[in-house]
């Protein structure tokens, strides 16, 4: 009974371990080397030494492979079944466990392979984007303080309203979108700008959160909440960029369920008639071509390629500080052909450097540069 007890939390963890997001990348792999290896055991190394053992056993790898690969694919379809909506993922797995019911096994494990591949791709891709959203929410501050009374008292930014007078010593990150009451300083607000050089901030100028302030204390009152930010609404753009799909993928999705049962019903439709007008056909042999039928007409290289990139794309983008307003802006700027950029530190990092000398009525060029060094040593 003890080992039983033991053994189901086990088991419990196992399989919820294969049906979360996360094994999808093992298993792709563990199933593409599977097929990788055990397709020329049985197909070429096995029947040209005629050791059966040898073919067996690439049957087996090409069997585990397949198993691998529907994994999550049997899942997507459950889910379409239970929703009485039917998928192109559906469609997929069903046209990979039909060639593997006539016999070929390898085909249907291909598919899945690809298929699960896709996922995980997609899923890593999702992962770095949201590690982007993360790298945003830590340059606002942990805490920040405001008066109360005559006292200053540290709060949490989320509880900053309207109204309050915030302090910022320097070298402090501003908790909230503010005016400045009193003090001076410089502000630097690359976060938000891209501008590699920082601003001079005086009363009466407005302060932004997440830019951090350089070298006077300043006192400042919240204008507007911190979820109603500038930083804010850059994170909200994020997300609302990862989350919007090409067109090309919402007509996927606006026809996948009439296109899936369309697709099923031809394949059918071709199965009786290579059984009725060319009867000297094997049962097998109609319904292989009815099956590769159904596997050539599912629109498996844009579901798989389409998120994948742009959610790619989009993760990129976000770690380099660039907002991409979903999938069809990216589409858009394949037709870009000139871009103005109005600015320092758009593409360049507004730190000067010098790369050669070239010197003009000048004998000694290292005195000259020593001269140069002085008067510029302190600046």
């Amino acid at each position: 009974m003890e080992d039983s007890r033991t053994r189901d939390p086990a088991l419990r963890r196992l399989v919820g371990w294969l049906l979360d997001d996360a094994s999808q990348l093992p298993l792709a792999i563990t199933a593409g080397v599977l097929l990788a290896v055990g397709f020329p055991l049985s197909a070429w190394i096995g029947p040209w030494l005629e050791i059966e053992p040898v073919t067996a056993a690439g049957q087996v790898m090409i069997w585990a492979s397949l198993a691998c690969g529907a994994v999550h694919g049997l899942q997507a379809a459950w889910e379409s079944v239970r929703e009485l909506t039917p998928s192109i993922d559906m469609l997929m797995v069903v046209g990979a466990g039909l060639a593997a019911g006539i016999g070929h096994p390898e085909e249907g494990a291909l598919l899945l392979f690809l298929f699960t591949l896709a996922g995980a791709l997609e899923i890593r891709a999702m992962a770095k984007a949201r590690d982007a959203v993360a790298r945003l929410k830590r340059l606002m501050p942990k805490n920040a303080i405001v008066k109360r009374g005559d006292e200053w008292q540290p709060v949490d930014p989320e509880d900053l309203v309207p109204g309050d007078v915030v302090l910022i010593r320097p070298g402090e990150t501003i908790p909230a979108d503010g005016r400045v009451l009193a003090g001076h300083s410089n502000v630097d607000q690359s976060t938000l700008t891209g501008e590699s050089l920082p601003r001079t901030i005086e009363p009466a100028d407005d302060v932004f959160a997440g830019t951090l302030n350089q070298t006077g204390a300043i006192e400042a009152q919240v204008i507007r909440p911190v979820g109603e930010s500038s930083l804010q609404k850059i994170l909200t753009l994020v997300l609302e960029a990862q989350e919007r799909r090409q067109p090309i993928q919402r007509v996927i999705d606006r026809v996948s369920t009439p296109y899936t049962v369309s697709v099923f019903a031809v394949a059918l439709i071709a199965f009786l008639g290579f059984m009725y007008v060319w009867p000297q056909l094997a049962v097998s042999e109609a319904a292989y071509r009815a099956i590769t039928l159904l596997v050539v007409a599912s629109p498996c290289a844009l579901i798989i390629s389409t998120p994948t990139a742009t959610l790619c794309a989009l993760s990129r983008t976000a770690r380099a500080g660039v907002l991409v307003k979903g999938g069809d802006a990216l589409e858009r700027l394949a037709s870009v052909r000139k871009v103005a950029l109005d600015k320092t530190g758009t593409l360049t990092t507004g730190q000067i450097e010098v790369t050669h000398v070239e010197p003009i009525a000048a004998s000694n060029i290292d005195s000259l540069l020593e001269v140069a060094y002085a008067a510029e040593q302190r600046s």
